[in-house]
């Protein structure tokens, strides 16, 4: 069993003002009577509760010929993409004070041999009491040290416990996250799926203007341009719309700046900066984006849909060019 030391800072026993301050990081895993093995590793050196967090995870699992040549677009098993994820935190009894419902970033085309799966699990920490799953109230946590587990829960697997201590940060950062508390839990789907509620959006779009200074209203800046993106390639073709994708294409690259190297948003942030950078047809600097997401996560689901845009941009030049030799 490996152990990960970590601190997580809170306000005035406020969850959702907190950070989490890795002092060193080496992994924890577990294995169970099948076999199967789920290893974990945090992936920043430091995250805050209420913003999004990843862990790099190894599932060792058992499948069969049939079950491995079933694949989805990208090369993955459909039966390691159908794990579903918990992070629990847990205090010295055990008893779960904030969960998170994980959402797995599968590397492509891998455990095709060795039978070991790799994702970059991304969640949110939620108060909660008894469950794993996240309530709207609960009581705040209290500092001290706490114990991080991830479950995958229809196969009955867990991974080895992450210790972590709990202490306090300022109050700013509070009072950024009393903006967007209302909206909860309504906000962590807002963040990691950008379908929140008009409510949502309104708090955040009041966080990023007031409290830019903070993690949350940077983070804020990044989630509603994401959403705005999103919004956009449901309705409409995203080529050369530069009237509505050029704002995108500014506020994600001033967001990208004030974010850590590796935060868990990065890798989404580059790809839709790079599409925004494209649809404008600045195709120098969307190349410059999708370069700069090869680097973070070369493997994931982000980089592959890079790629694909990349095939795009190659084969707009050659039709460019020899519309040009005409």
């Amino acid at each position: 069993m490996y152990t990960m030391i970590a601190r997580i800072m809170i306000v005035g026993g406020q969850p959702y003002a907190s950070t989490l301050v890795v002092l060193f990081l080496l992994g924890a895993g577990a294995s169970d009577t099948n076999g199967e093995s789920l290893h974990i590793a945090l992936d920043q050196a430091s995250i805050r509760v209420y913003e999004p967090f990843s862990l790099s995870v190894s599932l060792e699992a058992e499948l069969s010929l049939s079950e491995r040549q079933r694949t989805d677009e990208r090369g993955v098993p459909i039966a390691a993409t159908r794990r579903r994820f918990y992070a629990t935190l847990r205090d010295g009894s055990n008893t779960i004070v904030a969960s998170a419902l994980m959402s797995p970033e599968w590397e492509t085309q891998n455990g095709a041999h060795d039978g070991v799966f790799r994702c970059r699990a991304i969640g949110i920490f939620a108060v909660s009491s008894t469950s794993e799953t996240p309530r709207e109230s609960g009581t705040p946590l209290e500092p001290g040290e706490y114990f991080l587990v991830l479950t995958d829960r229809g196969n009955s697997l867990r991974s080895d416990p992450i210790r972590i201590a709990v202490s306090s940060l300022n109050r700013r950062e509070q009072l950024a996250a009393d903006v967007v508390i209302p909206t909860y839990p309504d906000g962590i789907r807002f963040l990691l799926a950008h379908e929140g509620a008009a409510s949502t959006i309104e708090a955040f779009g009041v966080v990023a203007q007031q409290y830019s200074d903070t993690y949350l209203g940077r983070l804020a800046v990044v989630a509603l341009s994401l959403e705005r993106a999103k919004s956009i390639t449901k309705t409409t073709v995203r080529v050369h719309d530069q009237r509505r994708w050029e704002p995108i294409a500014d506020d994600l690259a001033a967001g990208l700046g004030e974010l850590a190297p590796d935060h868990a948003l990065r890798t989404e942030a580059l790809f839709q900066l790079s599409v925004a950078r494209s649809a404008c047809g600045k195709y120098a600097e969307a190349r410059v984006a999708l370069a700069q997401l090869e680097q973070v996560n070369p493997a994931g689901q982000w980089a592959w849909q890079g790629r694909r845009l990349a095939k795009e941009l190659d084969q707009l030049k050659r039709a460019t060019d020899q519309e040009s030799e005409r």
